[in-house]
């Protein structure tokens, strides 16, 4: 992929921002902005939502030199070509009197195809990546990936999610499923991920560390107090369903805590704590029936027996 000047752009990160014409980001206030951070992969490619990309034939538009914000207009796209087959269109006023195409399918899209992208190359990625004070929701799947590896993870393994689902766009997705990362101190990130195309999720984190930890404040999560069969390696596994972020406590600070242990020592039950499933999956069965929970327990140990490092945190002796 090159830029306008025939600069290779590949592998870059980007800052994105979505406006209505006439809005420029920097009139808008700090806390009013929604900024994404994407790879060029992911943000100039063809076959995607508007709500994550915008089509390729832009890089060739966009230069890599400039530190600024450059911007892509949709609206003069046809916004026919590139809307996908099956949307879903409503007329008519509902019983509430509002019109329903204006939250059908189409009418988002037409929404999505009237908005300004605006963009801007990340200066230093190796500063972006070893100051970061840890991963956000707004961080696309190869932002997540890259940030990671810069910080000594591995990635384990990948569990396809059993369903497929559109956005409220009309947009199916590809390839859906959940990533699995480990780091050599016991560390173990999970998130939500559609191969190499752009996807947007919580990234979750598991650790285990010496002691109860029971009454501390941690958030969103869960936490339970564990050893082996022979009471080996008792400690508490703590699962953040969103991973600390903060300049005093994140993600990074978890990992160099002392307390931490490296091999959780519990054989394959210490598979049971990761929860591997998808927001989909759920949405699609609620009820989570054990035939399921089986079948989703099989795939983590399919996955684990794949990943020397998975298997040592989670099953392995010391």
């Amino acid at each position: 992929m090159k830029d306008c000047k025939g600069r290779i752009i590949n592998d870059k990160i980007l800052q994105v921002i979505k406006l209505a014409p006439g809005k420029h980001p920097e009139l808008i206030p700090k806390k009013e902005r929604e900024i994404y951070y994407i790879l060029t992969d992911e943000f100039f490619m063809d076959g995607i939502s508007p709500e994550l990309a915008v089509p390729a034939k832009f890089a060739d538009t966009c230069n890599s030199a400039y530190m600024g914000w450059q911007q892509v207009d949709l609206a003069t796209l046809d916004k026919e070509t590139y809307r996908p087959e099956g949307q879903q269109v409503a007329y008519g006023l509902n019983e509430c009197g509002v019109e329903r195409y204006s939250y059908s399918e189409a009418g988002h899209y037409d929404e999505a195809m009237s908005q300004v992208v605006w963009f801007r190359f990340v200066n230093n990625q190796n500063f972006f990546c070893n100051r970061n004070y840890g991963i956000t929701y707004y961080y696309s799947s190869g932002v997540k990936r890259k940030l990671l590896s810069a910080h000594g993870f591995e990635c384990c393994g990948y569990r396809r999610a059993k369903v497929e689902h559109r956005d409220f766009l009309g947009f199916t997705t590809k390839g859906y499923g959940c990533e699995i990362w480990s780091h050599p101190t016991g560390a173990i990130v999970t998130f939500e991920a559609q191969g190499a195309r752009p996807y947007f999720s919580e990234l979750e984190l598991y650790i285990k560390r010496i002691g109860k930890h029971y009454f501390e404040h941690m958030g969103g999560g869960s936490m339970m107090y564990c050893a082996d069969k022979n009471g080996r390696n008792p400690g508490t596994v703590i699962h953040y369903q969103s991973a600390p972020v903060g300049p005093n406590f994140n993600i990074w600070s978890c990992i160099e805590q002392s307390d931490i242990i490296r091999c959780w020592n519990e054989g394959r039950d210490g598979l049971k704590h990761l929860c591997l499933w998808c927001y989909w999956e759920m949405q699609d069965d609620p009820t989570c029936i054990e035939e399921e929970y089986k079948k989703r327990q099989q795939d983590t140990v399919r996955i684990a027996l794949q990943s020397p490092l998975l298997m040592h945190i989670c099953c392995g002796e010391m």
